[in-house]
């Protein structure tokens, strides 16, 4: 989350237009007809972004300092660090299970 704000307030200072895009939701604008698809016809597909390689790349820098933290006896700091290395592996490997399914999975409706 703190990467994709941080796009966009450098897209914002740059002046640059970049689209905004509603996260879709299931049945907002379906037909009842619709609503009975399967599961599979409901998903939408995840845009395909250079997020989850940061987010990933931010919880290698964070798992380095967590270790670093360890290894020089700072266990109080590495208990405030622990949720950084967590939380962005989490976030950037979702992502790309997200982005792997999609793709094994084919063209899906959107």
């Amino acid at each position: 989350m703190s990467i994709n704000n941080a796009r966009a307030v450098m897209e914002a200072l740059l002046n640059m237009e970049s689209g905004f895009v509603r996260t879709p939701k299931y049945g907002v604008s379906k037909a009842k007809t619709e609503k009975s698809a399967s599961v599979r016809k409901r998903r939408y597909k995840a845009m395909r972004s250079v997020t989850p390689v940061v987010e990933f790349l931010f919880g290698l820098f964070f798992l380095f300092i967590l270790i670093d933290a360890l290894l020089s006896g700072n266990y109080v700091s590495f208990i405030f660090l622990l949720p950084f290395p967590l939380g962005f592996f989490y976030t950037s490997i979702s992502s790309f299970a997200i982005s792997w399914s999609s793709a094994a999975s084919g063209p899906q409706a959107e």
